[in-house]
């Protein structure tokens, strides 16, 4: 496109931020460095905002000396921006991370965009020729006898004329100097471009526009898309059960350690994978006059999707789980060892209260899906179902560090309805827990 082979370096927008507020920041920083703006479909610009499959090509079309792109991500609650810049040929020169100071970017941040993309800029746009006055100015008329200029307009005969083409006196004008400076400091070298024809461009034509991938903003192919993040911690845990049949042994511990591992992926902007264990580190009971070495533990598996994104996320979720509890011990006055199968049906939901500090809650129903029922013989088969609420704060002091101080509490109820009296009240089995942890995502 002959049109537009001047253009410099074009600022395309940032993909995934519903109130463009990110946006608009990083545009006003683009008009101050007198960069065009492109406008693309969305799809389009989700594909080189988060570099996916066809961002080259897309890139390319603008024929551009440099693009610059970008997406708003939020990945655990923690919104941040990603920002790409290409070649003119399509391929990426660079990226960059930066977390957001509430929902928008604040001003050390903004400072620091503005000294990269100045450097990028520089470095992108193409240098401008120099001043060509010498090469390009008029050539000298030719000699005729006599040693005087030949004038253009009354040409001479022919005959006595040295130069041996004189058609070429009578129909070459004299060219007008030519001065190839650079545009001045104040006038963006979009200026020249129609807008109406970069937008045409940019959006391509019904074929081109069929070739991009119509699903990229959705199955996020590249790498920029795919999210991973792990935990460990330390805590503290106890464990209380208080049977409604008085013949049921009780138990009550104290507080004692707990570790605590968890891990997870994110396929795409909305699915999360995550997985948890955790095991009490030493703890140990009195049954009758000596102590037995007991042990909880709980492992869980879950898959969830984002409804809502943004400052506030509210994510959906399924999973699978298992609780144990047991005492090394036969003693028959020993509190029963237990363990449940579970399934997970719950939410999940995140606020960013800044750019540094996120606050997470959940809650999930549990009903039991198998496990030991130490009491079936005397009571019969025992109903039971668990609820679990938790709470945590996330602090960021770097883009992909992170430390949670969690709260937990699990809660199974037992029931015997077919023993009437014998069974009344019930069961209930309880594990509150905390934790502090030190994680890392990227």
């Amino acid at each position: 496109m002959p049109l537009l082979a001047g253009l410099a370096v074009v600022f395309a927008g940032i993909a995934g931020q519903s109130d463009h507020r990110v946006e608009r920041q990083l545009h006003s920083i683009a008009s101050d460095l007198h960069v065009a703006t492109a406008r693309l479909t969305a799809t389009e610009l989700a594909t080189i905002g988060h570099h996916g499959e066809g961002a080259r090509a897309i890139v390319a079309r603008l024929h551009a000396s440099g693009v610059i792109a970008g997406e708003y991500v939020m990945t655990n609650g923690h919104a941040m921006v990603r920002l790409f810049i290409y070649n003119g040929d399509g391929g990426m020169r660079s990226l960059s991370e930066m977390p957001l100071s509430g929902a928008i970017l604040g001003p050390d941040d903004l400072a620091t965009i503005r000294a990269n993309l100045t450097d990028e800029i520089a470095a992108l746009s193409p240098p401008a020729p120099a001043v060509q006055v010498a090469a390009k100015a008029s050539p000298a008329p030719p000699i005729v006898d006599g040693g005087e200029p030949a004038d253009l307009a009354p040409v001479r005969p022919p005959a006595p004329v040295r130069a041996p083409a004189p058609a070429r006196i009578a129909t070459t004008p004299t060219p007008t100097p030519e001065v190839a400076a650079a545009p001045a400091p104040h006038a963006p070298p979009s200026d020249a471009v129609d807008v109406a024809e970069l937008e045409a461009l940019t959006r391509g034509g019904p074929d081109e526009a069929t070739r991009v991938d119509a699903h990229a903003a959705d199955v996020a192919p590249s790498e920029a898309a795919l999210h991973l993040h792990a935990t460990v911690g330390l805590g503290l845990g106890t464990r209380s059960f208080t049977p409604g049949p008085t013949t049921v042994p009780s138990y009550a511990s104290s507080a004692v350690g707990v570790v605590r591992f968890a891990a997870g992926i994110q396929p795409t902007p909305r699915v999360a994978l995550a997985g948890v264990v955790e095991r009490t580190l030493a703890m140990t009971s009195p049954v009758n006059t000596q102590m037995a070495d007991t042990s909880f533990s709980r492992w869980e598996l879950t898959g969830d999707y984002a409804v809502v994104q943004g400052r506030v996320q509210v994510r959906p979720l399924v999973g699978l789980g298992h609780r144990a509890f047991a005492i090394d011990s036969t003693d028959p006055s020993r509190s029963p060892a237990t363990d449940y199968s579970y399934a997970m049906l719950g939410a999940r939901a995140a606020a960013a209260v800044s750019g540094r500090v996120t606050l997470h809650g959940h809650f999930t129903f549990e009903p039991v899906l198998g496990g030991a029922d130490p009491m079936e013989m005397a009571f019969g088969s025992a109903t039971r179902w668990a609820v679990d609420v938790g709470a945590a704060v996330e602090i960021r002091p770097w883009t992909h560090v992170y430390a949670r101080v969690a709260a937990d509490y699990q809660r199974f109820t037992w029931s015997w309805d077919q023993v009437g009296a014998r069974g009344a009240g019930g069961a209930v089995d309880s594990y509150p827990s905390g934790t502090v942890s030190l994680g890392a995502d990227y």
